[in-house]
């Protein structure tokens, strides 16, 4: 399973005039592997894109895209990336959802 950057999705559900052809021939390489993770965090940030839950529940198709929870696991490696960035000068101030998601692909 590969977990795409929520970026990429967003390209494929809003047709992004730059990236569009890139993401859809990535994700359409992806999903012939297997379903497409999805996890909260991501879910969240898709949001946005859609007029209601209901039509970005439709647009997640469940025959194409498998919803995860986050798991406890990714929690560690996220900190400590969060804490490294942190270090070498990086601005953000919480570990979420960049890192989180990072641990967790």
């Amino acid at each position: 399973m590969i977990l795409f950057d929520t970026n990429v999705l967003l390209d494929i559900a809003t047709a992004d005039p730059v990236w569009l052809a890139w993401s859809e021939k990535e994700f359409r390489a992806a999903a012939a592997q297997g379903p497409i993770p999805i996890n909260p965090i991501i879910y969240a940030e898709l949001a946005p894109a859609f007029t209601s839950a209901a039509e970005l529940d439709q647009w997640l198709d469940p025959t194409v895209f498998q919803r995860l929870p986050l798991p406890y696991a990714a929690g560690w490696p996220a900190a400590q990336a969060f804490m490294k960035y942190r270090r070498c000068g990086g601005t953000r101030t919480t570990p979420l959802p960049d890192f989180y998601i990072g641990a967790h692909a």
